[in-house]
C-alpha cells in the first residue's frame, strides 16, 4: 500500500524502516507480546488495491482494523474461495473493522463471515459493494456480538422481503443499525415494519413522502427520534404506527390530505400542539390515538366526520374545554306531529371505544356520549367534569359496558342517567364529590354488574338486606360512611373483591364475611374490635390479600390464610404470640406485617422458611429474647412505588408510608 506524495499524510511521517513498527503512528501493539493489535489508518489517502493474499492478514491478532475515508483504497477479493484460509478468514480476534468510505467495490467476500468476535462493523458510503452472494444475513451470521453496524448509502435493494427480521435472529445483540438514505431511496417500498427493533438516532422525515408506502410501522424504539413531514395530496399511506418513540413536534395540517389513512397511532410520543381541524378529512380511519402526548387545545367538531372511526384514545394529554357533541339527532316526528323517536344524521357512529381521561375537560357531561350507538367502553375519568347530564335530558341508545367516571368534581346525587345504561359491567364512580344518601337500590337495575367502585365520595351507602347483584365480582366502597356491614354481601356469592376500609365500622367482623370466594378484602382503617367465631378453616378460602390495619382487633393473632401473598395485621391489639410453625403459612407471602401490636414471646425460627417473603414487619411489640439468625436473609429492598399494583390508589399499608427502602423491621 501506499499513500500519494503529493498528500502525505502526517500519520505515516513515523513510517521509517529499521524502526519498530510498534512506534509508527496508527499502530498499537499488545505490550506484553509485541503482537500488532491495533491498524489505524483513517484519513491518510492510501492509493493501493487489498487483495485476498495480501500481507495485512498476517498480522492474526488484530482486534481492530480502520480503513475508512481512504476513497482510493480498493479490494480484490475471491468471494466465494474457500479452499484454502484467506483474507479475513485469517483474522480471527478482529472485533472492530471500518471500511467506510473507501473504495471498496463488488461482492463482500464471505469469508468475512469468519469474523466472530466482530462488535463493530462500518460499511458506510461504499456505494459500488454488493450485499447478493452471500446476502447481509449470511455475512453476519457467525457475528453473535456484533452491536453497531453502519449501513448508509449501501444498496440493500436486493436483501430479501424479511431480511431484516432475519438480520434480527443473526446478529441478536445488534443494539445500533445505520440506514441513512436506504430507506428514502425505496420508491417501490409498500410496507415498511420495524417495530422493536432497538432503532436510534433520527428518522428520515423522505420516507413517509415515498409514493408508494402505505404502510408504516416503526413502534416501539423509544430511542428514535422524528418529526412527522408536510403530507401531499393523494398519499398512499393507510397505516402509520409510531407509538413509543421520541417522534415530537406539532401535527401538521397537512395530515388532512391521508384520505387513505386506516390506522393511526402516536400514543406515548412528544408531540404538542392542537389536533388540526384537518383530522375531519380522514374519512376512512379506524382507529386514532393520541394517548400519552402533549397535546393541548379542544377536540375539533370536524372530528364527528370520521364515520368510520371504531377507537378514539386523546388520554393523558392537556386537552380542555367541553367535548363537542360526537352525533346529531334527527327526531322523527308522527302523524299527530308529536316526536315518537329519533334517528342518526351523522357522527361517530362506528366508535366502539372512546378513551378521554387524564386531561383538562371540564362542565357537564354531553348528552350525546350516551348516544352514540356503537359505544361500549367510556373513560372520562381525572378531568374537571362537575355534572352529569340532568335527568331526562338525554336519548339513549347506548350499550356501553365499560364507564369511567372517577376523579372528577362531580356533585349532587346520581342521576336516573346511570340507571338508564342496562348493558353495563363495570362502573367507576369513585373520588368525586357526589353526596347525600344513595341507596344501592338506584343500581338494582344493572344486573350485569361485575365491578362496582363509588369509594371516595361525600355520601352514605345504604342497601337493604334483600338486595342482589347477580354477576357482581368486585365492590368497592372505601370512605362510603357505611357505618355496618351491609347484610346483603351474603347473597354475593361470586364476590372475589370487598373493599369496606376507612367507613367507621364498629363491632366484630362476622364470620359470614369469609365467603369462599373472596380473593381480596379490605377491612382496613375502620374501629372494629374483634373476630367473630367460629373462624373459617383457611385451607377453604382463596385469600390473597387481606388488610385489617388501622383497627382496634383483640385477641390471638388469626391463621386465615392458606394462599395468601399480602397479609397486613398492623396497627391493632393483637395480644398473643406468633404460632411457632407461622412459616408453614407463609409460603406464598411477599407482604407480612404486623406492627403495632401487643404481641409478645418469640419470634419463631420457623418464619425464615417464608422463601418469597420481601417485607417483613415485626416493629412496635413487645417481642423477647433473640433474633433468628436466618431472619438476615431478608435483604430484599422494596420501592413503595413498585407496590402500588397491591394496594388501592393513597390507601397503601402504614408500612410504605413510613419506610421508604425497607428490607425487615423488628422492635
Amino acid at each position: 500500500m501506499s499513500s500519494s506524495s503529493s498528500s502525505l499524510s502526517p500519520k505515516l511521517a513515523s513510517w521509517e524502516a529499521e524502526t519498530d513498527c510498534c512506534s509508527w503512528e496508527g499502530i498499537t501493539c499488545d505490550s506484553a507480546t509485541g503482537h500488532v493489535v491495533s491498524l489505524n489508518l483513517s484519513h491518510v489517502n492510501l492509493q493501493s488495491v487489498v487483495g485476498s493474499n495480501n500481507s495485512l492478514f498476517k498480522l492474526h491478532n488484530l482486534v481492530m482494523l480502520d480503513f475508512s475515508w481512504n476513497f482510493d483504497l480498493a479490494f480484490n477479493f475471491d468471494s466465494h474461495s474457500m479452499s484454502a484460509p484467506s483474507s479475513f478468514s485469517l483474522l480471527p480476534n478482529l472485533s472492530h473493522l471500518n471500511l467506510a468510505n473507501t473504495g471498496f467495490s463488488g461482492q463482500v467476500p464471505l469469508q468475512m463471515s469468519h469474523l466472530t468476535k466482530l462488535g463493530f462493523l462500518d460499511f458506510s458510503g461504499d456505494e459500488e459493494l454488493k450485499l447478493e452472494s452471500p446476502d447481509l444475513k449470511e455475512v453476519v451470521q457467525n457475528m453473535p456480538n456484533l452491536k453497531e453496524m453502519r449501513l448508509d448509502y449501501v444498496n440493500l435493494s436486493t436483501q430479501n422481503s424479511d431480511w431484516f427480521k432475519a438480520l434480527s435472529f443473526a446478529a441478536p445483540n445488534l443494539s445500533v443499525l445505520s440506514l441513512s438514505d436506504f430507506l428514502e431511496n425505496l420508491s417501490s417500498l409498500v410496507s415498511l415494519h420495524l417495530s422493536n427493533c432497538e432503532l436510534l438516532g433520527q428518522f428520515p422525515r423522505r420516507v413517509f413522502l415515498l409514493p408508494k408506502l402505505q404502510n408504516i410501522d416503526i413502534s416501539n424504539n423509544p430511542k428514535l427520534v422524528g418529526l412527522l413531514p408536510e403530507f401531499p395530496q393523494h398519499s398512499s399511506l393507510s397505516k402509520i404506527l409510531l407509538s413509543n418513540t421520541r417522534f415530537h413536534g406539532k401535527l401538521p395540517e397537512s395530515i388532512g390530505n391521508l384520505q387513505f389513512l386506516n390506522q393511526f397511532y402516536i400514543d406515548s410520543c412528544n408531540f404538542i400542539g392542537t389536533i388540526p381541524n384537518s383530522i375531519g378529512n380522514l374519512s376512512n380511519l379506524q382507529f386514532l390515538s393520541f394517548s400519552s402526548n402533549n397535546l393541548s387545545g379542544s377536540i375539533p367538531s370536524s372530528i364527528t366526520n370520521l364515520t368510520q372511526l371504531q377507537v378514539l384514545a386523546l388520554d393523558s394529554n392537556y386537552l380542555s374545554g367541553s367535548i363537542p357533541p360526537l352525533v346529531r339527532l334527527k327526531t322523527v316526528i308522527n302523524e299527530s306531529e308529536h316526536p315518537s323517536h329519533f334517528s342518526y344524521e351523522s357522527g361517530l357512529l362506528s366508535l366502539l371505544n372512546l378513551e378521554l381521561s387524564d386531561n383538562l375537560f371540564d362542565g357537564v357531561i354531553d348528552c350525546s356520549l350516551f348516544a352514540l350507538p356503537s359505544l361500549t367502553y367510556l373513560s372520562l375519568a381525572k378531568n374537571f367534569f362537575h355534572s352529569l347530564p340532568p335527568n331526562g335530558s338525554c336519548n339513549f341508545a347506548s350499550f356501553l359496558v365499560y364507564l369511567d367516571l372517577s376523579d372528577n368534581v362531580l356533585q349532587g346525587p346520581i342521576t336516573g342517567l346511570i340507571t338508564e345504561l342496562k348493558s353495563l359491567e363495570n362502573l367507576f364512580l369513585s373520588s368525586n364529590e357526589f353526596n347525600g344518601s344513595l341507596d344501592l337500590g338506584l343500581l338494582s337495575s344493572l344486573t350485569n354488574l361485575t365491578y362496582l367502585d363509588l369509594s371516595d365520595n361525600l355520601w352514605s351507602v345504604t342497601a337493604s338486606p334483600n338486595l342482589t347483584f347477580p354477576q357482581l365480582g368486585s365492590l368497592k366502597l372505601r370512605s362510603c360512611q357505611v357505618k355496618e356491614f351491609p347484610f346483603f354481601l351474603r347473597n354475593l356469592q361470586g364476590l372475589g373483591s370487598l373493599d369496606l376500609s376507612s367507613n367507621g365500622i364498629m363491632g366484630q367482623i362476622p364470620n359470614w364475611i369469609w365467603m369462599n370466594s373472596l380473593a381480596s378484602l379490605n377491612l382496613s382503617d375502620n374501629s372494629l374490635t374483634g373476630l367473630e367465631g367460629p373462624l373459617p378453616d383457611p385451607s377453604t378460602l382463596q385469600l390473597l390479600y387481606l388488610d385489617l390495619h388501622s383497627n382496634n382487633i383483640k385477641g390471638p393473632l388469626p391463621i386465615l390464610w392458606k394462599h395468601a401473598q399480602v397479609l397486613d395485621f398492623s396497627r391493632n391489639s393483637f395480644s398473643s404470640v406468633i404460632p411457632v410453625d407461622i412459616g408453614s403459612y407463609l409460603g406464598e407471602v411477599v407482604f407480612f406485617s404486623v406492627s403495632g401490636n401487643k404481641l409478645t414471646g418469640e419470634i419463631p425460627t420457623s418464619i425464615c422458611n417464608a422463601g418469597r417473603l420481601e417485607v417483613l414487619d415485626l416493629s412496635n411489640n413487645s417481642f423477647k429474647g433473640t433474633i433468628p439468625r436466618f431472619l438476615g436473609n431478608f435483604s430484599t429492598s422494596v420501592n413503595t412505588k413498585s407496590w402500588q399494583e397491591w394496594f388501592p390508589r393513597n390507601h397503601a399499608p402504614d408500612f410504605f408510608k413510613h419506610h421508604k427502602h425497607t428490607g425487615f423491621q423488628w422492635k
